[in-house]
């Protein structure tokens, strides 16, 4: 999303450097209404943000610890952008530092020795 977003205001962007290079009425007017739509956009979904916030809190809670569970620890972008998260937003897991007990990082869902058997460490 935020990545096609970006995308569009590049390309509204660059709508109106031609129009004021241009000094092109229409240009100008396109520019002006695409950058009304997305102050309406933008004002509508933080309306609907606030009317939903327990939802969205809720969502982003399992979101981040679906990720401690399955990627922290083997995908090294997220390891690093969780890791960024964290030291800024000064957190740790989704609600505590309970939710790393379940993690890939912490090891679980891999065999150790132990779970192999003896005659696999001979």
């Amino acid at each position: 999303i935020l990545l096609a977003a970006g995308a569009l205001m590049t390309v509204i962007g660059f709508l109106g450097c031609c129009g004021a290079l241009r000094e092109s009425q229409c240009l100008l007017g396109t520019f002006f209404v695409f950058l009304m739509i997305i102050l309406v956009a933008e004002i509508a979904g933080g309306v609907w943000a606030y009317m939903n916030r327990a939802e969205l809190n809720k969502l982003v809670q399992e979101s981040v610890r679906d990720t401690v569970r399955r990627d922290y620890g083997k995908d090294d972008v997220t390891t690093k952008t969780f890791d960024m998260i964290q030291k800024t937003l000064k957190c740790c897991g989704a609600e505590s530092y309970a939710s790393w007990a379940n993690s890939a990082y912490n090891g679980v869902g891999e065999k150790s020795q132990m779970e192999i058997g003896i005659s696999a460490l001979s």
